[in-house]
Formats: C-alpha cells, sequence, structure tokens
C-alpha cells in the first residue's frame, strides 16, 4: 500500500537551489527591517527625551516661582517682624521687647536665627541668641554702614555675608 502511494506521488525535485535574485533579496529586506526597527527606537528615544526636559523645564518653572513666592512672603514677614521689634523696643526696654515678642510666638526661631538691636554705635543692646554677648561691636558690618549713611527707616536685605561668629553664611535683613 505504501508503494502505491509513492508511485501516485510527482518525483521530488533534486535541485532546490533558491534563484540568485532571492537569495539577494532576502538578506536586504533583513537590513531593511533591522534598520527601520532602529530608526523607530532613535525617534522614539529622541521625542521621550524632548518630552521629559519639557516636563522638567515646566517642573524648574513651577518651583521657581513657589521660591520666588515664598522669599516674598520671608521679606515681607521680616519686614513686618523688623517694625514691630523697632516700635517695641522705642516703648520699653529692648531685651524685654525682644523676649515679649519671642513669648508671644512672634519671632520663630526656626525661620529668624537671630533678632539684634544695636544702638546708634553698633553696639548689641538685645539679642534673641545668648551665645552672642551684650555690647558685642556690629560697626563695622556692611548694613550697619548702610543705615548710618541712610537715614531713612527702609528695610535693608544685605547680601549673603559670613557670620564671624559662627562661621555660617547668613542673610542680615535689617532696618534702622
Amino acid at each position: 500500500m505504501l508503494q502505491q502511494i509513492k508511485s501516485s506521488l510527482p518525483p521530488f525535485p533534486v535541485n532546490t537551489k533558491i534563484p540568485d535574485v532571492h537569495a539577494a533579496i532576502i538578506p536586504a529586506a533583513t537590513f531593511l527591517c533591522v534598520a527601520l526597527l532602529w530608526s523607530a527606537v532613535f525617534i522614539q528615544s529622541f521625542y521621550e527625551k524632548s518630552r521629559t526636559l519639557q516636563a522638567a523645564g515646566q517642573h524648574v518653572e513651577t518651583l521657581s516661582a513657589t521660591f520666588e513666592q515664598y522669599i516674598i512672603r520671608t521679606i515681607r514677614n521680616a519686614d513686618t517682624i523688623t517694625k514691630y521689634v523697632k516700635s517695641e523696643a522705642e516703648l520699653s526696654n529692648p531685651a524685654m521687647a525682644l523676649r515679649k515678642l519671642k513669648d508671644f510666638g512672634l519671632l520663630d526661631d526656626q525661620l529668624y536665627e537671630g533678632v539684634n538691636i544695636l544702638d546708634e554705635n553698633g553696639i548689641l543692646v538685645a539679642s534673641t541668641m545668648p551665645i552672642i554677648s551684650l555690647g558685642h561691636d556690629f560697626s563695622f558690618r556692611t548694613y550697619f554702614k548702610a543705615h548710618q549713611s541712610d537715614p531713612s527707616d527702609q528695610l535693608i536685605v544685605s547680601q549673603t555675608t559670613q557670620s564671624y561668629d559662627f562661621k555660617l553664611p547668613f542673610v542680615p535683613i535689617t532696618r534702622r
């Protein structure tokens, strides 16, 4: 029976060689597919990078605006505090005025590292910082010299300076 089935089938061609045209098309098509895949990957990574940079830029703009508002609010609060400290110091003993403001919670230790009151010669007469002794001379500081030359009651926000006592940077916010 198997013999009959084999004889009814057409003979199998012995020479099954692929023509030369097909032999060149298969590698070319494979190379083209790989090239298209890699170009798609590179294009996708380029657009992903640009989208990431754009999102990061928007995030930085938001953070910058938030930080700017925080700084403005902090300076306005410092302005209010310096006005209040000045008026309290003029009404009573400067040391008692600072103690009273601190007791009422108006002088936040985390926001304002130290509040000092100087006399007209730049000598410390009251401070919220117990480490600085009364009588300390601040007359050489640029913010004190600026107040000496300008008699107005204007708030001065100085550049960041190095503390001589603590060796830490700070931003002096002062009022005459």
